[in-house]
């Protein structure tokens, strides 16, 4: 349990006297800091030591007097511009860069150009950086080539796009580009000022910079935003992906001050994350975070939620109360709360979450990304709580929430959703029912008072855990249809049309009512039909939503025409017929890997089917295949063996090839470093995947780009033994049963067939529907983007 905070005084910076000492954890960064600053120092000297200890001091130099680096090197250079052919072949064995880098005085000289190129070869990729020097001797653009090409080849892809302006213009430039940018996305990004001018490196780049490419990469694009200010994109791409990495623009403010709108930019980003500004580590690295322009916005600006921010930096304060106080700002500005009382309300935790949901219940306030922010995590950790408790009463398990009122117990379940589950939902549903009726409150009167906040969210989870009929019977008949229109319409009206579609389409998913249905359809048809024509994106995102309504509705014409364009996988079961081969067999990869944790779990992993005299196990030497047959259905598991890592897998890929079969279940047995590994060699036949490792769920994108028809198991904490091998033995169970594989229904059966805690780390296929979503809708918006 979180250990309370007790609020201090407040002291202005002014007062040298210091409130509470700094942790380790708080000292740390101030030490990085200055070793940081001392680095490249240090470095250049100890280059110019070693660059003058070797030198050779000719009659001219005064040992006693020596020159500086640069008088040395510019010596050295002169010398070395004036050798006949016997030296200059003797400089280019002995010092190869020092004969590159006066090349160019040798570019008329015949007899040298034989050695140019040699040393060349004989520095391979690293020639690159002389390619100016060389670049007029004959067959250079040929050499130029050869030496870009073997770069590649042997993986020094910085280095070559590092000196990319050297062949950027050749014809073969794009080809290189692209072969680089497949498996090294965030480098090319990074060197993207080397070659961005060139006509075809424009869509390269813009295929990368998405915003929904790896966090990573969105780093780079920040930190390299200057590189695509006149580039047609660049503002619309670097300010959306600003909206998910603002503390990115905050970290490369100083190089983002080139761009025209990076004031806008800095300040949005400051709102948004405005406990970047407070902790330590962003203020103490003041060549790094608190860097001269943010630090200038902060002092300058005129909006009030920043003045409000940098009266709360400037307080000598903890962190932890100083960070909650900005989710306090519009208190603050509007209801005249002082320093003093919102440093106290920060320091109690139950002050503090009554108050966000105070200031959340208010129309337009200040501040509503971190107010989500922080409801999101106080809710979240309430939840897990709840969790924790599940063996015990509903009396001491709910007992945190036992005096809290409807708008609370709302807000808990809508911003504690993610790590919720069945019974957790239910206590909590139950006492909003029985809150709202003791009250008299209306499902829709809720809505209303809670400003319908996440609404969607609220709605998909009554419709996941089977209690929306529960909540609509609060309602008549025609509050019952004006919630479920609101349901459906008005998507262009959200920040976040892209999620909010998902809750929708999620909702529809998980719903049986004939009536329920039969209103959103038709709300679904109007939306479709209304949507401005210049709002193509909101109408994909109703077509799709339409898509999960064919099952369904199967007569509908309409649906049928749109069923045509567009097609959602389903992931809500996994009909049998498409988990066996045209012979019969369903084929399994699983894949070790060599290492403590890859060979205790494959020993536990043959035990299962060790003694089972349904199940045969052979030995193939570097794999193992483990089969077992019903009426004329067959598994057929192949697992490398994790001392045979390499080698086991590639003779399993080799083996299957051989036969022409297709793999329809793929399995990755080991730690989450690994994981990676296993997603390459994930075949898009496969419609099943397994990720048992920890934080599996974070790869589902990966996934889904190698194998888009897969139902994925997952983890979104700590993956086990004790979970994994009970749980797929169970699903090989139901798939040779021949019965189709509801997730709902086969999630239930594993949870109390296994009974361990750690079961609820694990996620179900059908609650990853949102990814098939977004990957279908990325897909229809560049196809139209295409025809346009």
């Amino acid at each position: 349990m979180e250990q309370e905070r007790t609020p201090f005084s407040i002291h202005s910076e002014q007062n040298d006297s210091v409130i509470k000492p700094e942790s380790k954890e708080d000292a740390s960064p101030t030490i990085l800091s200055k070793l940081r600053k001392k680095t490249g120092k240090i470095a250049k000297g100890l280059a110019i030591v070693g660059m003058l200890s070797t030198a050779e001091i000719t009659d001219q130099q005064n040992p006693h007097h020596p020159t500086t680096y640069e008088q040395f090197h510019e010596q050295k250079l002169k010398k070395n511009r004036f050798l006949d052919e016997q030296s200059y072949t003797k400089l280019a064995e002995l010092n190869p860069h020092d004969a590159l880098e006066v090349a160019d005085s040798y570019q008329y000289k015949p007899w040298a150009w034989k050695i140019i190129e040699n040393t060349i070869d004989s520095l391979k990729y690293e020639a690159l950086q002389y390619a100016d020097k060389y670049k007029d001797i004959p067959n250079s653009k040929e050499i130029i080539k050869r030496t870009v090409t073997k770069g590649v080849e042997e993986g020094h892809v910085y280095f070559v796009l590092e000196y990319a302006n050297s062949f950027a213009d050749e014809p073969y430039a794009k080809e290189i580009i692209e072969k680089i940018a497949d498996t090294n996305p965030g480098v090319v990004i990074e060197f993207a000022n080397h070659f961005v001018t060139q006509p075809y490196a424009q869509k390269i780049v813009e295929k990368i910079a998405t915003p929904d490419c790896s966090e990573i990469i969105k780093s780079v694009i920040i930190r390299q935003a200057k590189n695509f200010k006149d580039v047609q994109w660049g503002k619309k791409i670097i300010e959306e992906i600003a909206e998910s990495q603002p503390r990115d623009v905050l970290l490369y403010a100083e190089e983002l001050m080139s761009l025209p709108y990076a004031t806008e930019l800095i300040e949005r980003s400051i709102k948004k994350s405005p406990s970047s500004m407070i902790r330590n580590e962003y203020t103490e690295f003041s060549d790094m975070y608190a860097n001269g322009a943010t630090l200038k916005i902060l002092q300058e600006s005129n909006d009030p939620f920043i003045q409000t921010l940098s009266k709360i930096k400037k307080i000598k304060y903890d962190d932890y109360i100083k960070e909650n106080m900005c989710a306090m700002i519009d208190e603050i500005i509007n209801n005249g709360l002082t320093l003093e009382n919102a440093a106290y309300i920060a320091g109690d935790e139950k002050q503090f979450l009554e108050e966000l949901i105070k200031i959340k219940l208010r129309p337009n306030h200040f501040g509503d990304e971190i107010v989500d922010y922080f409801l999101t995590r106080k809710s979240l950790e309430k939840v897990e709580k709840i969790n924790r408790l599940h063996e015990e009463t509903d009396a001491m398990r709910f007992k945190s929430i036992e005096n809290s009122s409807p708008q609370d117990l709302y807000l808990l379940l809508v911003y504690g959703d993610e790590e919720i589950f069945t019974s957790s939902f239910n206590g909590i549903f139950n006492r909003l029912i029985e809150r709202a009726k003791q009250t008299n409150i209306t499902g829709i009167q809720l809505l209303e008072e809670i400003g319908y906040v996440k609404f969607r969210t609220f709605i998909r989870s009554c419709t996941e855990f089977n209690r929306f009929g529960d909540f609509l019977n609060t309602m008549t008949k025609d509050q019952q249809e004006e919630v479920l229109q609101r349901f459906i319409k008005n998507l262009d009206k959200t920040k976040d049309s892209l999620r909010e579609a998902i809750s929708i389409a999620e909702a529809i998913e998980t719903t049986n009512n004939p009536e329920i249905l039969k209103i959103l359809a038709e709300e679904i048809k109007k939306q479709i039909n209304n949507t401005r024509i210049d709002r193509k994106e909101i109408k994909i995102l109703y077509k799709l939503i339409a898509t999960t309504l064919t099952s369904k509705e199967p007569g509908d014409a309409w649906l049928k025409e749109i069923q045509k364009e567009y097609q959602i996988p389903s992931l809500i079961e996994v009909p049998s017929k498409e988990l066996f081969n045209a012979n019969g067999k369903n084929v399994q990869k699983y894949f070790f890997y060599d290492d403590e944790d890859g060979r205790v779990t494959f020993k536990n992993f043959l035990d299962q089917y060790k003694n089972n005299g349904e199940w045969k196990i052979k030995d193939a030497g570097t794999y193992v295949v483990i089969s077992a047959r019903s009426n004329n259905r067959e598994i057929v598991i192949y697992a490398n063996k994790p001392e045979k890592e390499y080698v086991g897998q590639e003779q399993i890929a080799k083996e299957l090839e051989k036969q022409n079969i297709q793999t329809l279940v793929a399995v990755h047995r080991g730690h989450s470093y690994h994981a990676q590994k296993t997603i390459e060699k994930i075949p898009p036949s496969a419609k099943i995947v397994s990720l048992g490792s920890c934080g599996g769920y974070r790869n589902l994108s990966d996934v889904f780009k190698h194998a888009p028809q897969a139902h994925v198991i997952s983890t979104k904490g700590t993956g086990t033994k004790f979970v994994n091998e009970p749980l797929l033995k169970i699903l090989n169970e139901e798939i040779l049963s021949g019965r189709d594989i509801n997730w709902s229904d086969f999630w239930k059966k594993a949870e109390r067939k296994i009974g361990n805690d750690k079961f609820k780390n694990y996620v179900a296929p059908n609650k990853n529907f949102g990814l098939a979503f977004i990957k279908t809708y990325k897909q229809a918006l560049d196809k139209e983007i295409l025809h346009q």
